[in-house]
């Protein structure tokens, strides 16, 4: 034992001699990911439905429209901003009835995204189905793992009153209408109810070249409605539309890729309907014609089926079928129905998918005019909002609700032009009117009335005036305490025929 001891000693004392001392390697070092920032790739991904974004998982945005009358259109976004079309996409949003409703959205080719509603929304079309509140969604894709995400409350879209694209901010919604003469009318809605000025309201519009203008929007609180235009001599066209709106230092945004701008083509009104229009051109006999064309203006024709749906107690759709004499969808709205109860709900189904827009009928300018006598029968007597008339010292040019009106009257236009309104409440009036004669010039004046507002731009190819500008505000009842500022910029035409006027005429009345 004692010498296997000193063996053992005298051993390690010879490896002790030449053992080299090893250098020892730190591990490598490892980079730590970066730390997820929802806030950051929500801003990074630019909306194109009018949604609201959210996040899904750590790697994806859904953008979500949730419309009242019980449609549902999505997009999914990866972190570059792509859209993810091969997606199986449920989204889980509060009912009128205050419960749940998982609806599950397919995608739609045509409409370039995803799309579903919720059960029952086509047997009754004239009813809410989605409230505001709050919304999850889930995200399946093939070899990944289900993303998830939800938020406390998103505002859905009313059903449109002036026929205008809706669109949801956050918990804030709005309807924007704008015209091809540059007149832009917005109306928003919070929580609380309708944004009456306490809000800073801004859109991004495109005039025909494609350039975006940014318009700071003002409220007035006869016409109920946000107002603006953008500068004098620009037209607007199709292409994006956003919308920013500021309240209590918080700022919410969104954008429609592609906002159609279409002035009427039948002297009628024009209705957004998803990424159509549908021009309505009602009779007085109860019949609607409704052209309907595409996202690039061309006109569907016979491959759509279009049908519209009345509050005041008539739920069951109206069909419009196609009439190739007439190249329009016609139907024929029963006298028994009150047009003046609530929106009209323009649904187009096309593509195996359901499309939807609205229009108040008293805020109509065709079907204000078209159904009065049914609209006033219907409101208990009550005049129509919008209804307005320009008077021209000889003819009668009639500008009445939102539309793009234009008329012409023909020969001597001389002395003074007075703005004279008739008794109107609860709309704004938007219209453009294109007026040629000579004059040597034009007084604006007002006649009291109340509870509308209008907002009329004037073109005057071959008036010898120049610029008009013309404020008035009526009294508190017809016929008394009404005022009128007008004031005039002439501008040297060389006393040639033909020469060029502009005026810009916004009327607003007191209740």
């Amino acid at each position: 034992m004692l010498a296997f001891a000193i063996a053992t000693a005298g051993c390690n004392e010879e490896e002790a001699d030449t053992e080299e001392v090893a250098e020892v390697e730190a591990p490598p070092e490892v980079d730590e990911a970066p730390s997820f920032d929802p806030a950051a790739l929500l801003s990074s991904i630019t909306a194109r439905l009018g949604g609201a974004k959210l996040v899904a998982g750590n790697d994806l945005v859904v953008e979500v429209l949730p419309m009242a009358g019980g449609q549902v259109s999505g997009l999914v976004y990866d972190a570059e901003g792509n859209v993810v079309q091969n997606a199986k996409l449920t989204v889980t949003v509060k009912g009128a009835d205050g419960s749940a409703k998982p609806v599950e959205l397919q995608w739609d080719a045509d409409a370039e995204a995803y799309v579903g509603a919720v059960a029952g929304a086509d047997a009754e079309a004239s009813a809410d189905l989605i409230a505001s509140g709050p919304l999850s969604v889930s995200v399946e894709r093939d070899d990944f793992e289900p993303a998830t995400g939800e938020v406390e409350v998103v505002a859905v879209a009313p059903t449109p009153i002036y026929g205008g694209d809706v669109l949801v901010a956050g918990d804030v919604s709005a309807e924007i209408v704008t015209l091809p003469i540059g007149a832009i009318q917005l109306v928003a809605y919070g929580p609380q109810g309708a944004l009456t000025g306490d809000a800073d309201i801004k859109v991004s519009v495109p005039d025909t070249s494609g350039a975006s203008h940014d318009v700071n929007l003002v409220w007035n609180a006869d016409a109920s409605a946000y107002l603006g235009s953008v500068e004098e001599g620009l037209e607007l066209g199709n292409g994006p539309l956003g919308f920013t709106v500021v309240r209590s230092g918080v700022e919410q945004s969104t954008r429609v890729a592609v906002s159609p701008v279409r002035a009427p083509s039948h002297e009628g009104d024009v209705v957004v309907v998803g990424n159509m229009t549908v021009e309505l051109v009602p009779q007085a006999d109860g019949k609607v014609y409704a052209y309907v064309l595409g996202r690039d203006g061309a006109s569907i024709d016979s491959d759509a089926q279009l049908s519209f749906a009345f509050g005041g107690g008539h739920t069951d759709p109206i069909p419009a079928t196609w009439d190739a004499d007439a190249g329009a969808y016609v139907a024929v709205v029963p006298p028994e129905v009150d047009v003046s109860a609530a929106p009209m709900r323009v649904r187009v189904r096309r593509g195996g998918h359901m499309h939807r827009g609205g229009i108040a009928a008293p805020a109509g300018r065709a079907l204000g005019v078209a159904w009065r006598s049914r609209i006033e029968a219907g409101a208990g007597g009550a005049v129509p909002p919008g209804q307005a008339r320009v008077r021209l010292a000889g003819p009668d040019i009639r500008a009445r609700g939102r539309g793009g009106v234009r008329a012409s009257v023909m020969g001597e236009v001389a002395g003074d032009v007075a703005e004279q309104a008739a008794a109107a409440r609860g709309a704004a009036v938007m219209a453009g009117v294109e007026v040629r004669g000579a004059a040597d010039r034009i007084r604006g004046a007002a006649a009291a009335a109340r509870g509308a507002a209008a907002m009329v731009q004037v073109t005057a190819p071959m008036v010898e005036v120049p610029m008009v500008s013309v404020m008035a505000s009526g009294g508190a009842s017809a016929g008394a305490g009404s005022t009128a500022m007008a004031t005039t910029r002439r501008r040297e035409a060389g006393g040639e025929a033909g020469a060029s006027a502009m005026a810009g005429i916004m009327i607003g009345f007191g209740n």
